[in-house]
């Protein structure tokens, strides 16, 4: 049996729980909307996101029940490299605290400047080497700022 299908199963199984939780209980207990005020209310990215983990994680389920049903074994090398702990352990904890380090610094440069300069350094430590990587990673980050600062009317720090 694959043992990594058995894990995507759990998982699948875990985060479609977790949503289910998320939406009928934490969502209505701990976000007071007041009706009318708005077609969306404060309530509504939360339920969004608890979709689409819930959508996403029955996909992964499915994903697992076909792989371990065929009884197949077509794990890449790339997945068998990652179960040794061959690799940079020091990644985890780098990324970790740059972002740590980005919630006290965002107030003080700003979000543009603040995400774009540790975005680049996480993708250093992860050693990404094409560069459209860092192309993309610098228009999502405008998009993002189009989306809260323009169509939200949220202003980013």
């Amino acid at each position: 049996m694959n043992k990594k299908s058995h894990k995507d199963l759990y998982m699948g199984i875990f985060l479609f729980v977790f949503g289910l939780v998320y939406y009928f209980f934490l969502i209505p207990n701990s976000i007071t909307a007041k009706d009318g005020l708005t077609t969306l209310g404060p309530e509504f990215f939360p339920q969004l996101t608890a979709i689409l983990l819930m959508v996403l994680s029955v996909f992964l389920m499915i994903k697992s029940l076909i792989q371990l049903k065929e009884g197949s074994d077509d794990l890449d090398d790339s997945d068998q490299d990652e179960d040794t702990g061959k690799g940079r352990p020091w990644a985890g904890a780098g990324v970790f605290l740059l972002m740590v380090l980005y919630v006290f610094i965002v107030e003080y440069l700003g979000f543009m400047i603040t995400t774009v300069i540790v975005m680049l350094a996480i993708m250093a430590i992860l050693s990404v080497r094409k560069w459209y990587s860092y192309v993309v990673m610098i228009l999502v980050i405008f998009g993002i700022k189009f989306v809260f600062e323009d169509l939200m009317y949220i202003i980013l720090p």
